[in-house]
């Protein structure tokens, strides 16, 4: 069957765009977030502040080896735990992100030289079919 899908093949592909897709959209929404701070007046600290310790925070989650170290708002010891934990997460949702995503746009040019990104409809059209209920808002 040269040239043509299999079923497993299919889905292994769809499967690999879709984890692509959500840890992409993972990784973008972290890295915007310091657009959409909001800044309390009750706070003693100022927006300049705030800003300065959540971009330190955001090197610390996202780049291997970094301490975490902020310089206007004190952490506690579970507030440390926590943060160390959070990094361990964002740093695999990188790595399946730089492995996912090169082998979902190896897989679908291999797959467009071919001629055969139409059978990639099958399990889509099969996941509309059989998962749209649990979505529905109406579903009960």
């Amino acid at each position: 069957m040269i040239g043509r899908l299999t079923s497993r093949r299919a889905i292994l592909i769809t499967l690999v765009c879709i984890i692509s897709v959500f840890s992409v959209a993972l990784f973008i929404t972290i890295n915007v977030s310091p657009w959409f701070i909001s800044h309390p007046g009750s706070l003693q600290v100022s927006r300049n502040g705030i800003n300065s310790d959540y971009r330190r925070l955001l090197a610390y989650l996202e780049l291997p080896g970094n301490r975490l170290v902020l310089e206007r708002m004190p952490l506690t010891v579970a507030a440390r735990g926590h943060f160390a934990d959070v990094k361990r997460y964002l740093l695999l949702n990188e790595l399946v992100m730089v492995v996912s995503t090169s082998a979902a746009c190896i897989l679908l040019q291999k797959e467009k030289r071919r001629q055969q990104l139409w059978q990639l409809l099958s399990p889509l059209t099969w996941g509309d079919e059989h998962l749209s209920g649990y979505f529905d808002n109406d579903a009960g």
